[in-house]
């Protein structure tokens, strides 16, 4: 994305939404305590499977966030760890990783899935519970925020869905709610700022380039 002279591009990711919310929603211990200490729960899944991060950390804590080695192991952790929590097969797993990482094999996928699943075991209690509810009518998944609903007439929901969509729904209800506070403010732009792309839980907005100060104070304060 590139803006046009004299405009610029405000963009946000939530941080690690998905992995909040399924901690909340699950009172896993792990996840929970990795938020209450602040800690960067991909690394935390990484070093179960890449221990090098953990050397990487050490030998430079001030930079290694810029670390490209580090930063690889880390978004493949995100791949294993997603693929563990939403029931996603360990070849479903290992087709997303090695896409980008060929020396990683089926083996190493399955044994990496295993370790993560090991330390979250009130996510998947949670997820049975959840399957077992959803199993009886009126066979449905919902938001434990907005009460944003899926209803499967048919019978029960698959157990993939029951994975992911409470927390998919409850992640949408989140945005919606910093939408609700921010569009007022939009307003006093004047119609020069708008919304060019949303991506999950990640938008973009163009603006005016003096605009870029206000609008980002703007979007930090609606959305936390």
């Amino acid at each position: 994305l590139v803006a046009p002279p004299g405009r610029a591009i405000v963009a946000f990711d939530m941080e690690q939404l998905e992995a909040r919310s399924i901690a909340v929603q699950s009172g896993d211990p792990f996840l929970c305590q990795i938020f209450a200490d602040g800690l960067d729960i991909h690394h935390e899944f990484g070093v179960l499977v890449f221990p090098e991060m953990t050397a990487i950390k050490a030998a430079d804590p001030k930079g290694f966030k810029g670390n490209e080695q580090y930063n690889m192991y880390r978004d493949l952790t995100k791949r294993f760890e997603y693929g563990a929590i939403y029931g996603g097969s360990d070849a479903t797993v290992h087709k997303a990783v090695s896409a980008d990482a060929p020396h990683i094999t089926l083996k190493m996928t399955s044994q990496a899935i295993v370790k993560m699943k090991s330390r979250i075991s009130h996510v998947f209690a949670w997820q049975q519970r959840l399957l077992a509810k959803t199993s009886q009518p009126p066979y449905t998944l919902w938001s434990y925020l907005l009460g944003r609903r899926r209803v499967f007439p048919m019978g029960k929901p698959p157990a993939t869905d029951v994975a992911n969509n409470p927390n998919q729904f409850a992640g949408a209800d989140i945005m919606d709610i910093g939408y609700s506070r921010l569009l007022p403010r939009l307003e006093k732009y004047k119609g020069s700022t708008f919304l060019m792309l949303n991506q999950h839980d990640a938008d973009y907005f163009e603006c005016d380039e003096g605009d870029v100060p206000s609008l980002a104070r703007d979007i930090k304060e609606s959305f936390t």
